[in-house]
Formats: C-alpha cells, structure tokens, sequence
C-alpha cells in the first residue's frame, strides 16, 4: 500500500525543521500563516488540492517556495570564484621579468674607460685636480704658463705634465688667466697658430662639446693632437695629449679621443680657484 503524499504535511513537516540559513523571524512567520490555515479535505483524495486558497496566501507560499530554490541552490554551488583553479590550489603569480639596462655607449660606441685605480693629482698651482693612469710619471709645473711662450713649445715645463711608463704619451694640463671679455674663440685661434696646430679657423664649428667638473667645453678637431678647452670666470683651462686620435701609442686606451674623455671626467675644479696668475696676452 502506498504512503499517503499529502502536500499540506509534507511543506508542513519542511517548515517545521526550517533551512537553516534563513532568519528565524521569517522561519516563524512561514510556520504562523501555515498553521493558521484552515485545511478542507475532500472525501476522495486527490493529487492536489482543488480548493481555492486566498490570494495573500498563495503569495506567501510562492514566496516560501522561490526560497527554498534560491537558498538550495546557493548550497550545491557554493561561492562562485575563479573557476580556472576549480580542483586545485591557486598557483603563484609568475613575477614579471627584470629588465636590466644596457650601458650607454659613447659616442664612438665604445665603453668609456675605468679610472677607479687611477691616481688624483692636485694643482694648487692652476686651481685643480685630475686622475692619471697610477703607474704614469707626475712631472709637476715649475712655472706659470703664459702665451706666446708656452703656447709655442708643448714640450713647455709650465703646465702639469703626466708621461706614461715608454714615455711614449704626455698629457699637459694648464690654465691660463685672460682679460675679462676676451672671446673664447679668438683665444683659441691665436693658440692654436702659435702651437703650430691645424686648421685653425671655425674651431668652435669642427669640435664636441665637453664638460669637467659640469663646466662646458670643447674638444677641437685638430691634425697632430687631441686637446680640450675651457673658459671658467675669465680663465681658460688646457688639456692636451700631444698625439692624434689614431697614433699607435693611445691604441690601448682605444684612441686619443677616447684616453682625453676618461682624463676630463675625473677633473675638478678647487674651492677658491687657482693661485694668482699673470693675462693672457691673446686677443679680445
């Protein structure tokens, strides 16, 4: 014999235990009106019952209903996250790649040179210090240097001399006082002449632009030597290898351009400036 399916017992007995994630106020609120509703049973048992029910409860009962759905199906899915890592632990974030930047080549596209293990020497005499290579001899100025003079003799004993170990490379460094409002230009055009260097006109035009120190500069394009040039505050500075950017003996230190560029980073300028000095006598 089959058990009897009541609808009004079975909703009954289910509201009686209640869903446990819903409130208790809205779980005794569904028991009250359930209750409370007067059951008219016919003498035949039907499927379901055929008797009209009040509008307001049939509005409650599909309230009760339309529950049950939502809150059983929030329990079979469970939370809703990334379905990528359904059966799985959540694997660690791969951390993007590090670039590491290139050094930046100069500008003949080869790595400027070390200077860490050189050697700082100091001129109170012109008011600076500059590293040489540690193993270069240091010939020290015995005298003020002054054009025409020393200007016309690059074997002059006037500036700081720095001579590598075959004696093969010398290195001058200098300066000189000039008349305030003397042009750099000109300054460099009557150097230039009495030197006996070449060509000697648009110097600025056929020349880098240099700094020491964050000063700016010049390094001219000459046919026997590489040099650089500096006015400070009415004061010119000379740096000078007495060799062309190709001579053999500057092949190590990939070419004279290359060796006055690692000189000039490592020149600095002293507090106070140099020792009193005599003009220039260059044009202004």
């Amino acid at each position: 014999m089959s058990a009897t399916r009541d609808p009004d017992h079975i909703l009954h007995l289910w509201l009686e235990e209640g869903p446990t994630v819903l409130p208790a106020p809205t779980v005794r609120a569904i028991e009250v009106a359930t209750r409370a509703t007067a059951q008219r049973r016919p003498a035949i048992r039907l499927p379901w019952r055929s008797d009209p029910m009040p509008f307001p409860y049939k509005v409650l009962g599909a309230a009760a209903v339309l529950a049950v759905v939502l809150v059983g199906g929030a329990l079979l899915l469970g939370p809703r996250g990334d379905q990528s890592n359904v059966g799985g632990s959540s694997p660690s974030p791969t951390p993007p790649a590090t670039l590491v930047p290139s050094p930046t080549p100069t500008a003949s596209g080869v790595d400027p040179l070390d200077t860490a293990t050189w050697t700082t020497y100091v001129s109170q005499r012109y008011g600076f210090s500059i590293a040489h290579p540690a193993s270069w001899e240091e010939r020290p100025s015995d005298h003020v240097w002054a054009l025409p003079t020393d200007g016309a003799d690059w074997m002059n004993s006037a500036a700081e001399v720095f001579v590598d170990t075959t004696n093969s490379i010398r290195v001058s460094v200098w300066s000189v006082a000039v008349e305030p409002g003397t042009t750099f230009e000109a300054w460099l055009e009557v150097f230039c002449t009495t030197n006996g260097n070449s060509p000697c006109t648009d110097i600025r035009a056929r020349s880098v632009a240099v700094t020491i120190d964050g000063h700016p500069g010049i390094r001219p394009s000459f046919d026997k030597d590489t040099q650089a040039f500096f006015l400070i505050d009415n004061r010119i500075y000379g740096v000078a290898i007495w060799r062309n950017d190709d001579d053999p003996s500057v092949a190590k230190f990939s070419g004279g351009r290359m060796l006055l560029d690692a000189l000039l980073s490592t020149m600095r300028l002293l507090p106070g400036g140099p020792v009193p000095a005599a003009s220039s006598t260059a044009p202004s």
